[in-house]
Parts: C-alpha cells; structure tokens; sequence
C-alpha cells in the first residue's frame, strides 16, 4: 500500500495509465459491442417506423385485413417499446463508461 501511495504522489498520470492499462482493451471490446449494438438497434427502430407506416397505408386502402393490421401492429409497437428500453439502457452504460475513462484519465480518482 505504501508503494501506491508513494508512486501516486510522485507521478500521478503515470499511475493513472498503468492502472487504466490491464481493464482498459476489456473495456474498450465491452464499449464497442454495446456501440455496436446501439446502432443496430436503432437501425431496427427505424425500420419498424418505416413497417408501420407501410401497414397503415395497405390498412387505409384495404389492402390489409383490420384483424391483420391490429396484430402487425401491436407487435412491432411491443418490439419499438423494447427497443427504445434498449437503448436507453445502453446510452447509459456507455455514459457512465466514458465518464468513468475520463474520471481515471484526469486522475479524479485519487
């Protein structure tokens, strides 16, 4: 313990980055996945926006079935609401790990 201590006051920013070092390539595959699995959810929120807008308009011109209009829709404004729960969730966890890099980077830590 007296070794961390001492290190910290001496050279801080050094500490700092061997510290960040061994969780930082985990952290980094972490925030990419859930980057990546931000955009394809928003890329699926999207579409569905898209789906419902093609089932009311073969709704209106009686292409489609009420009985069949009422399911479709139903189901993708189940899956809009899950998805938007999504990514919810992941701007967070992306925010918190991005302050928590910044937090360690500028040594606010300590």
């Amino acid at each position: 313990m007296q070794f961390w201590i001492k290190a910290v006051h001496q050279n801080e920013k050094a500490i700092a980055a061997r510290l960040l070092k061994p969780s930082n390539s985990g952290q980094e595959a972490k925030h990419r996945r859930a980057a990546a699995e931000k955009k394809r959810a928003e890329k699926r929120l999207a579409e569905l926006d898209s789906l419902i807008a093609r089932i009311y308009e073969d709704r209106t011109a009686e292409v489609m079935t009420a009985r069949n209009f009422s399911m479709l829709s139903q189901k993708y404004q189940q899956e809009q609401k899950a998805l938007e729960t999504k990514i919810l969730a992941l701007n967070t966890q992306l925010e918190a790990a991005r302050e928590q890099t910044e937090t360690l980077k500028n040594g606010l830590f300590w």
